[in-house]
């Protein structure tokens, strides 16, 4: 069940931020983290969602699989972070 959001600005960050996550977390054998920056079929996010515990990804390309699944995010989601630079855009 996914536990922790996190929103980036870019895909590339994205990308930055899951390497250290999946490194910090290395030795949690069960730990799933997966990437939502896009280039994949929205079905194939939909699956990695089902099973992934901390998901990092754009707001856009998140957003469209978190559309059809909205009771995978709300139910047990425990941290939200964005980019500071979300802040324009959010406030």
């Amino acid at each position: 069940m996914l536990q922790v959001l996190v929103l980036a600005p870019t895909r590339e960050i994205a990308v930055q931020i899951w390497e250290v996550i999946t490194s910090l977390g290395s030795q949690i054998p069960k730990l799933r983290c997966y990437t939502f920056i896009g280039g994949l079929p929205l079905a194939d996010d939909v699956q990695k969602l089902k099973k992934c515990h901390i998901a990092v990804g754009t707001p856009g390309n998140f957003g469209g699989c978190s559309q059809h699944h909205e009771q995978l995010i709300i139910g047990g989601l425990k941290i939200l972070s964005w980019d500071y630079l979300f802040n324009d855009l959010l406030f």
